[in-house]
């Protein structure tokens, strides 16, 4: 079975995208796929991270420099493909043919791409998979991907806006993760408690840290006794500041670099601040209580379904960051035993880490 990715990475775009679709394409090669990445050569494009799991990468040719014109009837996220759909288009389709043959799935997670390029790609792919979670473009494909909570606005828009008829997968149930959580969490859940004193937090705002909202956490954080733990990416441009910051304080403030040891500094950690995108699920999947800011604006509903789950408490805006507000949600669960468990056992129930396979089985299914 041969399986084709077109995602993106890049400082504008984050890194979680091309994340997900890493845990996708292991679980489907441990079942005999052979898959194919083809990601334009963007800054911060995360390749060497696919090349070292042992993914085949095709390179789309980078961007000339020149401004794309904005199309006003395109996706809102146009500009992401630093090039027009249409070149984006005959980019792909010469690259698809270093592949041997046709493609069994094309699995497209790009805000960028409509159903216009959805289209044109079935003269390549026997199954499209979008993974998605904005709906505010035309799809056209066959299955549905948003591991975001549903909400009735979600639905009603993919009425107004899928084509295909595709089977939808919606909500945490499918969230792709690491098969690590799923086992972290056997051993994690059954021994959680809340901090006796000041607690050990997980801080992590995005791979590639665009806000430079860890440094402001950290900052915030360091005066209350916490033990800190940040995880970034190292095409971060704000690492060698929070890597000074990180030497000021020695162990009270730990760096964690391209980690693939996630699943574990979690279950050591008591509460956690992050980003409302796709690592909320790895820290319900582990019970963990958040605070949780929007980096973008696709961020804001998924974090907002986060709070009202009761798994975390969403604070707004991180360009909007008020450190007085921060720390008074964080000493409400720090200090508050009956609050820190009823939002560890909500964000437990919302997630078990099994949605890789899930999605793998809907796939054999199609």
């Amino acid at each position: 079975m041969k399986i084709g990715f077109r995602v993106d990475a890049s400082r504008q775009i984050g890194g979680g995208h091309i994340m997900r679709c890493l845990v996708l394409a292991n679980a489907l090669r441990s079942i005999g796929a052979s898959c194919f990445f083809f990601v334009r050569e963007l800054e911060g494009n995360l390749g060497t991270k696919l090349k070292d799991e042992g993914h085949n990468v095709i390179w789309l040719p980078p961007p000339t420099g020149e401004s794309t014109p904005t199309e006003q009837e395109g996706p809102p996220h146009q500009q992401w493909l630093e090039v027009s759909w249409t070149k984006d288009w005959t980019d792909f389709s010469a690259s698809a043919s270093s592949v041997n043959g046709r493609l069994d799935w094309l699995v497209v997670d790009h805000y960028a791409l409509d159903a216009r390029w959805h289209r044109r790609a079935r003269d390549l792919t026997n199954h499209i998979l979008v993974i998605d979670d904005v709906a505010d473009r035309d799809i056209d494909c066959d299955l549905l991907l948003n591991q975001n909570l549903p909400d009735a606005s979600f639905l009603d828009a993919y009425n107004r806006r899928l084509r295909g008829g595709p089977r939808l997968l919606l909500g945490p149930d499918y969230a792709l993760l690491r098969p690590e959580f799923a086992a972290s969490r056997q051993k994690t859940l059954p021994s959680r408690q809340p901090p006796d004193a000041e607690p050990t937090v997980f801080v992590s705002m995005g791979m590639m840290d665009a806000g430079g909202m860890n440094e402001t956490i950290a900052r915030a954080l360091l005066p209350t006794g916490a033990l800190i733990h940040i995880a970034i990416g190292s095409s971060a441009r704000t690492l060698p500041s929070l890597q000074s910051l990180a030497e000021a304080n020695g162990s009270r403030l730990c760096l964690h670099i391209d980690s693939n040891e996630v699943a574990s500094l979690m279950s050591l950690c008591d509460l956690a601040v992050g980003a409302g995108g796709g690592t909320s699920w790895e820290r319900c999947c582990l019970g963990l209580p958040a605070l949780v800011f929007s980096l973008a604006d696709n961020q804001h509903r998924p974090a907002i379904g986060l709070h009202a789950s009761g798994c975390a408490i969403y604070l707004g805006e991180g360009a909007k960051f008020d450190s007085a507000r921060f720390l008074s949600a964080y000493r409400s669960i720090s200090r508050d035993r009956a609050t820190w468990r009823r939002m560890s056992a909500a964000a437990a129930g919302l997630c078990d880490g099994q949605g890789s396979t899930r999605v793998v089985d809907a796939m054999a299914l199609s």
